[in-house]
């Protein structure tokens, strides 16, 4: 069953009676059950916001950069797609696998670095291959995770003090046959992913700086998280009602006036 997100307010999956005679039954679509692997269940919804959300011109170019791996440059594509370019907004995605990719001293490190100094405002999300198969001495521990992105958020206040950062949640895996074998081979389980969300949610609390703000999107991506088609994706509306909401917090707030990257130490 989808979760109940009315609660916040901001809007709901909602059944799409004009394309779907019935209502699906949305099974957990674990692999080796073909019946279950059927996204149709999922599809018959579309998400109604509560109230339209209008991502007014902005008075200056303003950079959007989101931080992270593919689940990133998903977000990256839905902002195209979405034409938000038409309001004086530019995207980019800056790829970083890991946290500990960024903090290294290395070429793609310091290329990563000088990018974020051409950004308005960083929407970043990191975690999916600290925990994945990609791990090659296994999963990094939950305490390792929240040293890092302590240490990452350290590094983006240092590095461009003046570019608001805004995070969000580490997007659910399906549970297909790599993370619920014994051992698994890759540990992006829903409640591993949920646990690296919450870590996030409490290292951004932390800071009373007001660069740092974390921006809840389980009421979008939750309900659908086990609905992507490669397990781990989620499917282009999710994304596009996600990176909507996104967007729009992320410009609430002022941008800066001044050209971040004349703000480097």
């Amino acid at each position: 069953v989808l979760k109940d997100n009315t609660r916040n307010g901001l809007g709901h999956w909602s059944f799409n009676s004009s394309s779907f005679s019935f209502i699906q039954p949305l099974y957990t679509r674990v692999q080796g059950k073909a019946e279950y692997r059927n996204l149709s269940g999922y599809q018959a919804y579309d998400f109604a916001w509560k109230d339209e959300i209008v991502i007014p011109r902005q008075p200056k170019t303003s950079k959007v950069c989101f931080l992270g791996d593919s689940h990133s440059r998903e977000s990256m594509d839905a902002f195209i797609r979405l034409n938000l370019t038409t309001n004086n907004i530019s995207v980019a995605h800056l790829w970083v696998g890991k946290l500990n990719e960024i903090l290294a001293d290395d070429r793609v490190s310091e290329r990563t670095k000088r990018q974020l100094t051409t950004c308005d405002v960083i929407i970043m999300a990191i975690g999916q291959w600290d925990v994945s198969h990609k791990a090659k001495k296994g999963p990094l521990s939950f305490a390792q995770y929240e040293s890092n992105l302590e240490d990452v958020l350290d590094l983006l206040q240092k590095r461009v003090p003046y570019v608001p950062v805004r995070g969000r949640n580490i997007h659910f895996n399906g549970l297909g046959m790599y993370h619920t074998r014994c051992t698994p081979w890759d540990w992006r389980s829903p409640t591993v992913l949920r646990q690296l969300t919450t870590i996030v949610q409490r290292v951004f609390a932390r800071r009373s700086n007001d660069q740092f703000t974390y921006l809840d999107t389980s009421f979008v991506v939750e309900p659908m998280w086990d609905g992507a088609g490669d397990w781990s994706h989620l499917e282009k509306p999710v994304v596009a009602a996600e990176t909507l909401f996104l967007v729009s917090e992320a410009l609430k707030l002022p941008l800066p006036t001044t050209n971040s990257s004349l703000q480097i130490e």
